[in-house]
């Protein structure tokens, strides 16, 4: 929150999607994946397709920039955590979401102190938020389960591609060709991440 208001948002938007690289760290570190060469292959396409897409300049020399990273740093890292709850013998997706939302609402009451509510023209779009963004919260909890989470890095990025394919569909925005580039970039290493199924479903299938 604190790099969108500080730096161009081209810049924030593009740090904000090295989270991919920070949740293959973190999935080798902490849950001790072994991160296939493809995977980093995957996170490395997926990167330079956002970077495509947004279009960063990064012509400003700030420690907001550093700050930026860190804080992305601390998304992945709590993507990653959202499955070491669920290990064996761990918690449920409802328990761990839970959670993750008390600890933010507790940590955001003091907001309320310091800051009026905004206009009401704004409310039907935070429903909105409201709405999607725990459903979303949830599927990528759920996810985590079933999947590694080195695995799921790359799908991170298509945040962008439903971006502009919004874009297009809802404000009649035609991107460049090197956003189309970048479209292509980022689902090509969602299919490189994807893993390979075991024999024995294979075999069962």
């Amino acid at each position: 929150m604190y790099s969108f208001a500080h730096l161009p948002f081209a810049d924030a938007t593009a740090i904000s999607y090295t989270q991919a690289a920070y949740i293959a760290v973190f999935s080798a570190l902490i849950l001790n994946e072994r991160v296939a060469p493809l995977q980093w292959a995957a996170t490395a396409i997926g990167t330079v397709g956002a970077l495509f897409i947004v279009k960063p300049a990064f012509l400003d020399r700030n420690i907001v920039y550093l700050i930026a990273l860190l804080g992305t740093s601390f998304n992945g890292l709590s993507f990653v955590l959202n499955k070491y709850l669920q290990r064996p013998g761990g918690d449920s997706e409802l328990t761990t979401m839970f959670y993750v939302n008390a600890v933010a609402v507790i940590c955001n009451l003091p907001v309320l102190a310091t800051t009026s509510l905004p206009e009401r023209t704004v409310w039907p779009w935070l429903s909105g938020v409201l709405i999607f963004g725990p459903v979303g919260m949830y599927a990528g909890i759920v996810a985590v389960r079933y999947a590694r989470a080195s695995s799921l890095a790359s799908y991170t990025f298509l945040r962008l591609v439903i971006a502009v394919v919004g874009g297009v569909v809802l404000f009649r925005e035609i991107p460049d060709l090197l956003s189309w580039l970048g479209v292509i970039a980022i689902l090509s290493s969602c299919l490189l991440a994807v893993e390979p199924a075991p024999r024995a479903l294979k075999a069962a299938r």
